[in-house]
């Protein structure tokens, strides 16, 4: 059955870059990246989708660039569905050296910090973060420990210092599951390997492959003031403070997202690319009233959607074009 659904979504996948190329939308792609990574298949099942919803940041310190030293299904980067084992097929290693920081990628708990032993002992000294959301981040070979079990972080927070624990050359392994356990004493099994894309840094990184540098978020640039259609938590473009899910939220590729938790009846303010549009939504999952908006706005208070209720502190979902009137038609 699992060769079955593989198989087919080969098809599929294979008939949408056709039908692509065939009509001339170059632009069908960059608006689902995730077309051009599709998750790998065996016998065990395909791996998990990350929701565009679930914001992750680049694994280290603020203005730092790294670069892929292993990709996906590389060296022991293997399994996608096991049972019995992890499940590292989408993981990654970076090039980090022994004492740089290693951080959160999101907000969750801490389910395991220290050595993995048995089976998986060639993991070293790991974290292992809960993001509440059904997916859970590994970040392993570390060379010391700054969190504990069942310590709450925050996205970015310092959770220890790279190292080549478990036998290896100094580097981070970073792999992301989808409803993985964790096994006592240390290490990630079942659920299924997780394409960890997008990965914000100072733009949205995809297709990632053995070789590629990326580079974080410079500091400072917490409340950024382009890149695409961003809310704001206050009126004037302000994020007071706060970063990326609780202090703004950023979309800079067409589609429609709920807003993060954090973020959610929130909105004050709005930028809109020139060109482009953004339909607001009073409810999540695109519900409830609306209203298009192709312009900056820099206070809500006092705007309302169509046929009336007020806009300010009320969104929960939207939806981005590129086009000036919320059509949902082809590229110009």
């Amino acid at each position: 059955m699992w060769r079955a659904r593989c198989y087919s979504y080969s098809i599929w996948f294979k008939l949408v870059v056709i039908a692509a190329v065939i009509l001339g939308f170059a632009q069908l792609v960059s608006a689902n990246p995730m077309l051009l990574t599709p998750p790998h298949c065996d016998d065990t099942g395909c791996a998990s989708t990350k929701p565009t919803d679930f914001i992750i940041k680049l694994p280290w310190d603020d203005s730092t660039t790294h670069t892929i030293i292993q990709g996906y299904g590389s060296g022991l980067h293997q399994g996608v569905c096991r049972t019995s084992a992890a499940n590292d097929h989408h993981a990654l290693d970076f090039d980090l050296t022994t004492g740089n920081s290693v951080r959160a990628v999101a907000d969750g708990q801490v389910v395991y910090a220290g050595w993995a032993t048995g089976g998986w002992s060639s993991y070293g000294q790991i974290v292992i973060i809960d993001h509440q959301n059904g997916y859970q981040s590994l970040y392993a070979h570390l060379n010391s420990l700054s969190v504990s079990d069942n310590q709450w972080v925050q996205q970015k927070q310092k959770i220890g210092e790279a190292g080549g624990t478990g036998g290896w050359t100094p580097h981070l392994h970073f792999s992301l599951y989808h409803n993985a356990s964790i096994m006592d004493p240390g290490g990630p099994y079942g659920g299924c390997a997780t394409v960890p894309e997008y990965f914000r840094g100072i733009q949205d990184y995809e297709n990632l492959a053995q070789g590629m540098d990326l580079r974080s978020e410079d500091s400072g640039s917490d409340c950024p003031q382009s890149g695409g259609v961003i809310l704001y938590k206050h009126a004037n473009y302000d994020c007071g403070g706060e970063g990326e899910g609780s202090g703004y939220v950023l979309r800079s590729n067409t589609g429609w997202q709920n807003v993060p938790g954090s973020f959610n009846d929130q909105a004050s303010s709005l930028r809109v690319p020139s060109g482009w549009s953004v339909r607001l939504y009073e409810h999540s999952d695109r519900g409830g009233a609306s209203v298009c908006r192709n312009s900056d706005d820099p206070d809500f208070a006092g705007d309302s959607y169509d046929g009336g209720g007020g806009l300010n502190d009320s969104i929960s979902s939207f939806e981005v074009f590129d086009n000036p009137d919320c059509g949902s038609g082809p590229p110009p």
